[in-house]
This record gives structure tokens, C-alpha cells and sequence, in this order.
């Protein structure tokens, strides 16, 4: 192969006399890994909350109290998992930026808009998680635990008011990304790649077809907690299980 073939078509062993771009190509790989990790906690969180919520709901009497407990448990579990796992990522991404720049002296165009479009549906995700988390005051009340669903009413006022505030703050910082995408690709075409940038990555099709089919299986399970259709218990359970190990497979397939 000519010593000026591009990186990508060398991206499996490319060669040592450029530290630069091997290492460019290694943190843009952990910053997908960081990605999916983020998007596979917080499809998982928001999954597991409504099941568990759904599935309290339709046990009568003094029963539900354990699952209304595990409801609780798992959204006050879910907001530092949730927050470790989007500040890693968007480290990961900011360093992969950041490096790209240093090296070929140009902006990542090509993941602009694919940036501004995965900010708005990790909003979107956050914002069913803190729906979810809301909704847990009546569930504890109906679930006969008056004494834990007054607390809980309180912290949900406090958690509501802060989400809206910084809801309006991301709608923000949102809008003057998208602006700041929109204006670039006014511009024209970006210009020529450089031809030692190892690229990106493609996505692999059986990775596409697992996160498909877990976001799918989330949706599901919303919707149902938001009375919308009305699964069974077994299919409930069916869809927690099949979307977290898709999930897990996700993660491990892409990995590799």
C-alpha cells in the first residue's frame, strides 16, 4: 500500500511513525465506549423505574410497599449513576475534540450535528427519568406508606423546580449549538479531510439492531407507565429483561 494511502483504510494496524493519529483513533474509541455506556445507564435506569412503578401500581393493598420502596430506592440510585456516567461521556468527547483540533487544526465537522441530536434525546431521557421520579409521591402514598410519600413530596417539589431551571438552561446552551451547526453547514462543504485521520469508526449493524431494540422496549415500557396501552405483568417483565440484556449485549457487541 503507498506510503500517502489515508489512515482509515489503516485503521486495524496503522503505523508507528504517527503517535498522533493512533492515539486520536484510541480516544475517539473510548469516547464512543463512554457513549454507549452513558445511553445504556440512563435507557436502563428510566426502563427499570417504570417497570417497577407499573408493577407497584397493580399490587393490592399493603404489598406494593416493597415495590413502591424499590422505586424510590432506584431513582434516588439513579441520579449519581446517571450523572457520572453523561460527565464521563461528555469528557471523553470534549478531549476527542480537542485533540482533533491540536492535530490537523480544524473543527469536527462531521459530528456536529450528530452532537446537537444526541444533547436533545439525552435531554429527552433525562426528562421521562424526572417525570418518573415525580410520579413517586402518590405511588408511596396509594402504597400505604404516608409517612415516606410526605418527605418524598417535598424532595419532589425541590427536584421539579431545579429540572425546570435547568431545563431552560439547556434549551439554551441547545439552541446556540444548533446555531453554531446551522452556520457551518451554511457554509458550504467542509473542506478535504486530512489523509492521516484515522476516521470513525462504522457502526456495526447487529449493534444498531440491539440498541433498536432496547429503546424500543423502554419506549414500551413508558408508555405503559403512562397508561397509554396496559401490558401485562409478564410482558412487563418481558421487556425490563429483553432491554436490559440488549443492552449488556450492546455494550459488549460494539466493544468488540
Amino acid at each position: 500500500m503507498p506510503r500517502d494511502a489515508p489512515l482509515s483504510r489503516l485503521y486495524h494496524s496503522p503505523p508507528s511513525g504517527l503517535p498522533g493519529a493512533v492515539r486520536l483513533a484510541r480516544v475517539r474509541a473510548g469516547a464512543r465506549a463512554s457513549g454507549r455506556v452513558a445511553v445504556s445507564v440512563l435507557a436502563g435506569s428510566v426502563g427499570v423505574m417504570a417497570a417497577v412503578q407499573m408493577i407497584a401500581a397493580r399490587v393490592p393493598g399493603g404489598g406494593a410497599a416493597p415495590f413502591a420502596v424499590v422505586a424510590l430506592a432506584l431513582a434516588v440510585a439513579a441520579v449519581p449513576a446517571l450523572a457520572v456516567t453523561q460527565i464521563r461521556w461528555g469528557r471523553a468527547a470534549r478531549g476527542a475534540a480537542r485533540l482533533e483540533r491540536e492535530l490537523f487544526a480544524r473543527e469536527p465537522a462531521r459530528l456536529g450535528a450528530r452532537r446537537v441530536a444526541s444533547r436533545l434525546l439525552t435531554a429527552a431521557g433525562w426528562g421521562v427519568a424526572l417525570l418518573l421520579a415525580l410520579a413517586l409521591p402518590r405511588l408511596l402514598a396509594e402504597a400505604g406508606l404516608p409517612g415516606v410519600a410526605e418527605p418524598a413530596r417535598h424532595a419532589a417539589a425541590t427536584v421539579g423546580a431545579a429540572g425546570v431551571t435547568a431545563g431552560a438552561g439547556f434549551v439554551l446552551w441547545w439552541m446556540r449549538d444548533a446555531w453554531v451547526v446551522a452556520l457551518r453547514a451554511m457554509r458550504g462543504a467542509p473542506p478535504p479531510g486530512d489523509p492521516w485521520d484515522p476516521g470513525y469508526e462504522e457502526a456495526d449493524s447487529s449493534g444498531a439492531v440491539l440498541s433498536f431494540g432496547a429503546v424500543s422496549a423502554v419506549t414500551a415500557l413508558v408508555a405503559g407507565r403512562a397508561h397509554l396501552w396496559v401490558p401485562s405483568t409478564v410482558l412487563i417483565y418481558a421487556l425490563l429483561f429483553g432491554a436490559l440484556a440488549a443492552l449488556i449485549a450492546w455494550n459488549i457487541v460494539t466493544g468488540e
